[in-house]
């Protein structure tokens, strides 16, 4: 990456300890030193991040190069790897960006004073670990670096959630709507909850996998004191992914109940012009003899003979609406 793509970079630096707290932006990783003994650094780096900043971090923190690669790719699958000097972990977190959906890729570096995010876009979802980090007293900031990667990580799980519930309330929005009145634009809006469900499936169920590894194998860069939080992380993205599993058969019988509505009401349709046809059938065929050209038909000669047959027309179609509804055919 050139200088010029480099100042582009949208990069805040806060370090903070038990007593104090420091937040200051940067355009390169140069002008950082070493951090202060006992201080905390939390990098947040967004935007992509090209080979300028790559070989910045791989100066500063010794980033293997193999992880600056997959830092510089996009479309990375959720993954967690330790590695000698840090721990490697991508996610995804998912949040409303001018009322759609975005899934956006965050990778971590952990390391024994540090924690760096570097996202794929503008945004996250951790206002709420930054408020923390600015409470006095606060337990993040009494804690470590692993602590605060538990929290940037439960906030990711908090999104997760988030969006569950709003999934929920679209689906009982729709259900009510489709037992109103089953239209059209309907169908659209059930298929766009069905795909904000696919992707939340499509980042928790990953995340899940790349974060039993530390089950399997504990790292050194979570210390015991933070591993149970870490494994609380662990359970919500379990629970996470079987609502996800419920709201996707919700979205289903959602579907399904769209179709009977819709089929039912085309039945409805069908039924009552039947109805009007069958209705018609015999006064059609009494018309139809009337109106053949023949000489000879008695009835026209009689004075009463129009009337008697529009009396007769009329008791006939009576008679068949009488029929159907004691039949409750409508």
């Amino acid at each position: 990456m050139n200088n010029n793509t480099s100042q582009k970079l949208n990069i805040t630096v806060t370090e903070y300890n038990a007593d104090e707290i420091y937040e200051y932006s940067v355009h390169s990783l140069e002008t950082l030193g070493k951090n202060k003994e006992g201080s905390i650094r939390w990098i947040d780096i967004d935007n992509e991040c090209g080979k300028g900043l790559c070989d910045q971090l791989s100066s500063l923190y010794n980033i293997h190069p193999v992880v600056l690669e997959n830092i510089s790719e996009k479309k990375q699958r959720p993954k967690l790897e330790d590695y000698e000097d840090f721990l490697f972990a991508i996610a995804t977190m998912l949040y409303k960006k001018n009322e759609f959906l975005v899934a956006e890729g965050i990778t971590f570096l952990l390391g024994d004073d540090y924690v760096i995010s570097i996202g794929d876009l503008d945004g996250d979802v951790f206002d709420i670990v930054r408020k923390e980090i600015y409470t006095p007293k606060s337990h993040i900031r009494r804690s470590g670096p692993d602590y605060l990667l538990y929290r940037l990580l439960d906030s990711i799980t908090d999104s997760y959630f988030e969006t569950l519930y709003d999934i929920e309330e679209r689906i009982d929005l729709l259900e009510e709507e489709i037992i109103r009145n089953a239209s059209n634009d309907l169908l659209a809006r059930i298929r766009s909850v069905k795909s904000d469900n696919q992707l939340v499936s499509k980042s928790i169920i990953p995340f899940k996998e790349s974060r039993s590894i530390l089950i399997n194998k504990p790292s050194k860069f979570i210390t015991p004191s933070v591993t149970p939080y870490m494994n609380e992380v662990y359970e919500h993205i379990k629970e996470a992914i079987e609502l996800s599993e419920t709201y996707r058969e919700m979205i289903m019988d959602l579907m399904e109940l769209f179709y009977t509505s819709t089929s039912y009401k085309l039945n409805e349709i069908i039924k009552v012009l039947t109805i009007i046809s069958t209705i018609f059938i015999p006064l059609t065929f009494i018309v139809g003899v009337y109106g053949m050209n023949f000489k000879y038909i008695p009835e026209l000669y009689y004075k009463w003979s129009y009337p008697v047959l529009w009396g007769i027309m009329l008791i006939i179609t009576g008679l068949m609406i009488y029929y159907f509804k004691k039949k409750k055919w409508f």
